[in-house]
């Protein structure tokens, strides 16, 4: 290569470099929001989802400014178009129907147990609740393969407290819950010694996600959203989905 080519190329090598990453932090930050979920969402810069959001941002070069609102309001402003997306989701309570958004890989699974008057239940999936008499709290989230079996017969309750009762009184066969506020309800009714659960054997899963507006910005955001997904489980950051 010739002195002066090589001296070219040289140059635009150098100036071309820093005027990449001015122009990544030229880019304005992008409105996600999010709601309150203790531990998960404690605010907008605390919490295990957020501290999730942080690393996407880091892979994906992108700058979130996180908006917090009530659950209701968040979804009002989606479907309105305010946001360009928000997160966690579940498929149950998307605010449109599927095939009008774009939603990111999962990040995180959330796990569904049984808790039973029967220390050695026998219940392992959700076939086997069909005929039995289930307790849930409404607003919860349970799946549509429960929720809309008519096989089974539920009961809906206000807080994991009621359930808890219901099933010791035997009003119930079993309750439907998570690994956090349901085992809470049980020490707090001094249930230790008449409700049974197993942590290592969740009944169904649920995957959790981002859903984003199906536009071209969206449908971008999206797919640099799940390749980070997808490299932080390679790297051993989030559990693979079961």
């Amino acid at each position: 290569m010739p002195v002066l080519q090589y001296i070219f190329c040289t140059l635009i090598l150098i100036f071309a470099i820093p005027a990449a990453y001015a122009s990544n932090e030229s880019q304005p930050p992008i409105t996600l929001g999010s709601y309150y979920i203790p531990g998960l969402v404690d605010s907008s810069t605390d919490g295990k989802f957020v501290e999730i959001l942080n690393e996407i941002e880091q892979r994906t070069g992108i700058t979130f400014t996180l908006s917090l609102k009530p659950t209701k309001r968040m979804q009002r402003d989606f479907k309105r178009g305010s946001i360009i997306g928000y997160f966690p989701e579940l498929y149950e309570h998307l605010p449109l129907p599927l095939d009008q958004v774009y939603v990111s890989e999962p990040f995180w699974t959330k796990k569904i147990y049984i808790f039973s008057r029967d220390e050695a239940s026998h219940i392992t999936n959700i076939d086997m609740l069909n005929g039995k008499h289930i307790a849930l709290v409404r607003g919860y989230s349970y799946g549509r393969e429960i929720v809309n079996n008519k096989k089974i017969t539920i009961t809906y309750v206000d807080s994991d407290i009621q359930s808890i009762k219901l099933l010791k009184l035997n009003r119930v066969d079993f309750v439907l819950g998570d690994g956090d506020s349901t085992p809470a309800a049980i020490q707090k009714t001094q249930a230790q010694k008449e409700v049974f659960f197993n942590l290592e054997s969740p009944i169904y899963y649920l995957d959790v996600f981002f859903v984003f507006q199906k536009n071209k910005k969206g449908q971008t955001i999206a797919k640099k959203v799940s390749k980070a997904i997808k490299g932080m489980q390679r790297d051993g950051l989030l559990p693979t989905q079961p």
